[in-house]
């Protein structure tokens, strides 16, 4: 506790710490009668690591949770390709989803290897643009004519982490820095096109493994628009089964380790 010095006192506008002044108990110890404000410091300790804890991982756990209603209740695993063939309704349940254009995503696991996402070129026919993240939604690869295909389309390969196999010619290559990654695209109506002519152009993309790249598998699309799409996450125990999902697969990184040991004294 800090001591303000009366005005006519010589020590007005010096401040001490109070431990051993004038009415003040020796040692620091709270005055007599003082109660805490808090009757269990332990819980109190892990209440405020739980939450804080949880506010700093949910980027993470957003794209977990899309990840998680793409596979679970749409029914897609990690080379299928979702396609809204309308912009978004009530049922496209996701955290700062817009309905001003179609979605296009994917959820992939480069714990099964590298991983080929091939763009078609922009033309008059259509042009997607968007992202690919990882498992912070941050991005690692734009896509389109602001990406790094210039809009010329290409084979992107992604590697997981700590990757040393060789990288085949030909490939626009992408470091991951972790295992679970996604992609969020759009589909541009071009000019005396339809909506209609965007999704269907939407279908030129393919999502596949790398070890699968000479015999590529065909294609699997899913239209969910009529299904609901619970991807907002759990704000309640189950957030922390999704975050142990989460980081007892990907790398921790040097910034998270504050937080790595706040979960390590949670248990």
């Amino acid at each position: 506790m800090l001591i303000s010095f009366p005005k006519d006192s010589p020590q007005y506008g010096q401040w001490n710490t109070g431990a051993g002044l004038k009415g003040e108990p020796v040692g620091g110890q709270p005055p007599q009668g003082a109660m805490p404000s808090v009757t269990d410091f332990n819980y109190q300790a892990k209440y405020q690591a739980a939450y804080q804890s949880l506010l700093w991982s949910i980027p993470a756990v957003a794209i977990y949770r899309l990840r998680g209603a793409a596979h679970d209740t749409i029914k897609g695993d990690d080379t299928t390709i979702l396609v809204w063939n309308h912009t978004a309704t009530p049922r496209l349940e996701a955290i700062t989803a817009n309905s001003s254009i179609p979605y296009i995503t994917a959820y992939s696991d480069l714990q099964k290897g590298p991983l080929v996402v091939e763009v078609p070129p922009a033309s008059q026919a259509g042009q997607l643009y968007g992202q690919v993240v990882d498992a912070w939604q941050l991005t690692i690869a734009d896509i389109g004519l602001g990406g790094m295909d210039d809009g010329k389309g290409g084979k992107y390969l992604f590697t997981p982490p700590g990757y040393t196999g060789q990288i085949p010619q030909g490939y626009i290559h992408v470091a991951s820095p972790n295992y679970r990654i996604g992609f969020a695209l759009r589909s541009v109506v071009m000019a005396n096109k339809t909506q209609a002519d965007a999704v269907d152009y939407a279908h030129k993309l393919r999502v596949y493994y790398l070890k699968d790249a000479t015999n590529p598998p065909k294609q699997k699309f899913i239209a969910p628009d009529e299904q609901v799409f619970p991807s907002l996450p759990f704000y309640d125990e189950r957030a922390f089964d999704d975050i142990y999902k989460i980081f007892s697969v990907e790398p921790v990184r040097a910034q998270d380790k504050v937080m790595m040991d706040c979960y390590r004294k949670l248990g």
